[in-house]
């Protein structure tokens, strides 16, 4: 339409340019007629002139002959006739040449003016063609857009049955999810009424066939931490786009990692505190990071329902370990790193062999987990749920080792194990309730509380590895210390405020000498 629009506004102008040489060139006619007629008038008072000067000098004649007049008068006479014919003559002949001159001047205009219409009438002959050009591929165009929009409705019609065929495909694997979820839910509680009405037998024979766990009744001796100072050492700012949700060290102290919401993991040297390189491939929020016993490996959680482990030299994907149903929310390798356990809300724990590459043993754990963490010296499986139990597991059988039903009052956000076999575990709970559990024990040592201490959703409190202090981040940018040998009745050591938003986890290193500490600001 543009196009058609451009076409006809330049033959209108044509049009406009046609009509204004015509109305000149009669007025150039008309000019050229009426100096036309000045000159006839002009030769024709000439001739007059020349009539009459005949016409004295034929008087003339008689006149000498008669002597009427005296020869001077007469000779004065005539000659001012003659002065008087040849002055009008002369003036006739000065306006003859400037009316020569004028259509002269007026002829090499209008030959001009011809030019110049000449040059008008060719490039008006180009600018129809231009426009015949320009029809030629509107009409083309319209066909094309005519096809398009064929093409376009076609296609328009197999998106609409590839999003008919999509729903019908998605609630049928909803109906077949909810019928899955629905039978490991009786299956669950099948497993609930069986251990309930034969739970200690059901524990001593687990506990047979599973390594032991040695009971003590003596007090757990607590060592006595360094009481600071406590002292930033290092900020990284803005090392993700998004909040940074997990941290860890690898057992050598050389390494940690950090895993944030963009979907990314980060490896770090301790010594350079720079970043090594940046890992992607998880398709939601990193959960979780931990390293293998070797530190050769690193497993990223994700929300994505995946777990994916990399190499820690080139940050390669060694394993893609998927098959929960819901997001994965921790994960924990064994002690001799060939089995890891992932922990997801569908109910499940999972363990993988990665010398064979695939899950071995899916285990129904009744409730959403939230946490997983490997503990004890017999490489045993700790989880942390939303019916806010704990349970051990034995990786090698699936079994339910033990159960600490009465650790907390609301569900388990985070686990971590400390020590020097592992045995001890710290639980933090979703009202912000910290509680020391001895798995020898199976049961909680002391809990600990503070009014200003509350956990985000993705709080991850640390225990140092001889389980002397713990580390818990804050939703007010602080980090809580409190020293495990002062009990329940200790207060907590508030480090100095350092992010201006929500910390989410922290982490201390093999030997206690660094805490990293992970924020909302992207730090």
């Amino acid at each position: 339409e543009m196009v058609m629009e451009e076409a006809s506004g330049s033959l209108d102008w044509k049009g406009a340019i046609r009509e204004a040489l015509r109305e000149r060139n009669a007025t150039q006619r008309g000019f050229f007629a009426e100096l036309i007629d000045t000159q006839q008038r002009t030769l024709a008072a000439s001739l007059v002139y020349r009539e009459r000067v005949s016409n004295l000098e034929r008087e003339l004649v008689p006149l000498r002959r008669n002597k009427q007049f005296t020869e001077g008068d007469a000779a004065a006479s005539l000659q001012a006739s003659l002065a008087d014919s040849r002055k009008k003559n002369v003036e006739a002949q000065m306006e003859l040449v400037n009316l020569a001159r004028q259509i002269r001047e007026f002829s090499e205009r209008e030959q001009r003016q011809l030019k110049d219409v000449t040059l008008l009438k060719s490039k008006l002959e180009e600018m129809q063609k231009e426009n015949e050009r320009w029809r030629a591929t509107v009409a083309e165009k319209e066909q094309t857009l005519s096809s398009v929009e064929d093409q376009f409705k076609a296609s328009r019609e197999e998106l609409a049955q590839c999003d008919h065929r999509i729903k019908s495909l998605v609630a049928e694997n909803q109906h077949l999810l909810d019928r899955v979820l629905d039978k490991s839910v009786v299956d669950a509680q099948q497993i609930n009424l069986a251990n309930e009405a034969l739970k200690s037998n059901t524990i001593r024979s687990s506990a047979s066939n599973s390594p032991s766990i040695s009971r003590s009744r003596s007090p757990v001796p607590l060592p006595k931490a360094s009481t600071g100072p406590y002292v930033c050492r290092a900020e990284l700012k803005e090392i993700h786009r998004a909040d940074v949700t997990c941290a860890e060290f690898n057992r050598q102290g050389t390494l940690f990692a950090t895993g944030s919401t963009d979907r990314t993991v980060r490896l770090w040297s301790i010594e350079s505190r720079q970043s090594m390189f940046q890992i992607s491939g998880a398709l939601d929020s990193v959960t979780h990071v931990c390293f293998s016993p070797d530190s050769s490996m690193i497993a990223g959680a994700s929300a994505d329902r995946t777990c994916r482990l990399w190499s820690t030299d080139q940050g390669r994907l060694r394993h893609s370990l998927s098959g929960h149903v819901a997001r994965v929310q921790a994960a924990t390798f064994s002690w001799d790193g060939q089995y890891v356990m992932t922990g997801s809300h569908d109910k499940s724990l999972k363990i993988w062999d990665l010398v064979k590459g695939y899950c071995v043993k899916t285990v129904f754990c009744f409730s959403p987990c939230n946490a997983v963490c490997t503990v004890g010296s017999e490489g045993l499986v700790a989880s942390g749920h939303i019916d806010n139990r704990i349970r051990l597991w034995d990786p090698k059988t699936g079994d339910c080792v033990d159960e600490i039903p009465e650790s907390h009052t609301q569900q388990t956000l985070w686990l971590s194990a400390g020590g020097t076999d592992k045995s001890l575990i710290l639980s933090v709970a979703k009202d912000g309730t910290l509680s020391l559990l001895d798995i020898r024990k199976g049961q909680s040592l002391f809990s600990l509380r503070h009014q200003r201490f509350i956990p985000s959703p993705f709080c991850k409190p640390t225990l140092s590895s001889d389980a002397a202090i713990i580390a818990a981040p804050s939703s007010d940018g602080r980090v809580y210390i409190w020293h495990t040998a002062a009990g329940p009745e200790g207060s907590p050591l508030i480090l100095p405020q350092v992010h201006q938003d929500s910390l989410h986890a922290c982490a201390f290193s093999p030997n206690s000498r660094m805490l990293l500490a992970t924020s909302a600001d992207k730090g």
